[in-house]
């Protein structure tokens, strides 16, 4: 029985040290939604060159007791993708980006304009995801309009995010109008985020279940062991099971006369559904924007700028009329999910007296011209908009500012 165990012992220690080497010597194998779990320093040095790492990134103060807020460190050059989607396919992707002198994605020298006319806020929607500094809708609106722009799109955060980054960057340049874009696919999470990090904050880890707090501790302590900080097949072992939770299936096609376009490769952007399912369920709520919106309000009556909140909307949303889900539960739920949100912002624009621009109506409008794999308003795969889909709400949204000044002027 011994001379078995060892053998046993022997075999497991064979496959341990050829996972170990196998990893080492091809580490992108490891799935992205694996790899996310991993030591942080192991992470980062498997991550390096493919995902964002921590010596790429300051951290930001905040005065609004939420999580963690980073901006990318000035001149970093950023790969330009989604948090887990390889889109190197995509037509037109840009592969990578360097930031300004702020850590922003701007043009050489918008910074230096002093007062800027517009500041826009956002995330990887309003940021340079897949395009050009040059190629976004906040300098697009420039090239339109002329007045001066500056843009403050961070990806990964919601609005409470949003305003404490115009706090830090956008103020002192005295805009005379800020640009909060709203995304329909996951702005709603990162505002319940925010909460709940502030209520852990408040209430600490007393009132947690106690077994589960248990797991919790052990699983620190396996992933914080010597093998956490060191072995990338240990790593592997503890999270794989990451890569194989059960998911829903959120691909689609876009169905037009001549063609097929599938979007959503590789099933990305699955909160979205989550976040859907819950608001119908009553779970949670809108009004967990109410505050960044009080705010926004709050802080151009400040500092005499003027807050417009846009609204972008999925690629399902603005190609409406030929989205084909995988699942047909789906057909319902997601423009039901728009439509609640999108007369939520509206509603609270009417109280509050905040300019609300619905981009929706307007990439709806022009969706069916951009019909091929070569021209389309958003990547199949990493989802964000391409430089023709930040040109059409640069559009949108020049005419509005073009119409406000004129009223101004009036």
């Amino acid at each position: 029985m011994g001379k078995v165990f060892r053998l046993i012992l022997y075999n497991l220690f064979v496959v341990w040290l050829l996972l170990e080497i196998t990893l080492r010597i091809f580490p992108n194998v490891i799935p992205p939604v694996v790899l996310i779990h991993f030591e942080p320093n192991l992470r980062g040095e498997i991550a390096k060159g493919r995902f964002k790492t921590k010596d790429q990134v300051i951290t930001l103060d905040r005065d609004d007791g939420g999580p963690p807020l980073h901006a990318w460190k000035p001149f970093e050059s950023v790969v330009s993708m989604g948090k887990f989607v390889n889109a190197e396919n995509d037509p037109g992707f840009v592969a990578q980006v360097t930031m300004d002198e702020n850590g922003f994605c701007n043009v050489p020298g918008s910074y230096q304009v002093s007062p800027l006319d517009i500041v826009t806020i956002g995330d990887s929607f309003t940021w340079c995801n897949t395009v050009r500094p040059e190629d976004t809708w906040t300098k697009r609106i420039s090239d339109f309009t002329k007045l001066s722009t500056y843009n403050l799109g961070k990806g990964g955060i919601g609005l409470y995010e949003y305003l404490q980054i115009l706090k830090q960057f956008g103020i002192q340049k005295s805009p005379r109008y800020v640009i909060m874009n709203v995304y329909e696919g996951n702005d709603l999470r990162d505002a319940i985020s925010f909460y709940k990090f502030q209520n852990r904050q408040t209430r600490g880890e007393d009132s947690k279940n106690s077994s589960k707090l248990w797991r919790k501790k052990y699983y620190l302590f396996l992933k914080n062991s010597l093998l956490g900080r060191h072995s990338y097949a240990f790593n592997l072992i503890l999270h794989l099971k990451k890569a194989f939770k059960k998911e829903v299936d959120f691909r689609y096609n876009l169905v037009f006369t001549e063609r097929s376009i599938p979007f959503n490769l590789e099933n990305s952007d699955l909160d979205e559904i989550k976040y859907a399912k819950r608001l119908l369920a009553q779970q949670i709520d809108l009004n967990v924007f109410d505050a960044a919106l009080g705010s926004l309000m709050k802080l151009g009556q400040q500092h005499n700028f003027i807050p417009i909140v846009a609204y972008t909307p999925s690629a399902h949303t603005t190609y409406h009329q030929n989205v084909v889900f995988n699942d047909p539960q789906l057909a319902s739920l997601m423009p039901w999910f728009s439509n609640e949100q999108r007369s939520y912002f509206k509603r609270k624009g009417d109280d509050l007296g905040y300019f609300f621009i619905d981009l929706t109506p307007g990439l709806q409008s022009v969706a069916p011209e951009y019909n091929t794999p070569e021209k389309l308003l958003y990547n199949q795969t990493n989802l964000h908009l391409t430089k023709y889909g930040h040109a059409v709400v640069a559009k949108t949204l020049s005419a509005v500012i073009q119409e406000v000044n004129s009223q101004k002027q009036n």
